[in-house]
């Protein structure tokens, strides 16, 4: 008998018991982010949207939300290089016009 009740216990923590759909939902989106780039800022947002909806009950049984703060982080620092690189292009195109 109490082989059986650990084997349930293992069972029961390995199944996503207690997990919502919509939390659910999230970690699945969340896990096909991959390598993060601009072109997938909306899907990154959408997201966070989504994450952003679900109680405070379920955030927490969202596993891998490091993976989605880390997409967030990585969007911002290329937002901020694409306007650095911007003002560096500007700055060149005018130094060539005044030569």
């Amino acid at each position: 008998i109490m082989s059986l009740a650990m084997c349930l216990i293992l069972l029961l923590s390995l199944c996503a018991c207690g997990k919502s759909k919509q939390a659910k939902a999230v970690e699945e989106q969340i896990s096909t982010i991959g390598d993060v780039s601009l072109e997938k800022e909306a899907t990154i947002l959408s997201t966070l949207e989504n994450y952003n909806q679900l109680s405070d009950a379920e955030k927490e049984t969202v596993e891998n939300y490091s993976i989605l703060e880390n997409a967030i982080d990585t969007i911002s620092a290329l937002k901020q290089a694409e306007i650095e690189l911007n003002k560096l292009e500007e700055m060149t195109s005018n130094m060539n016009v005044k030569h």
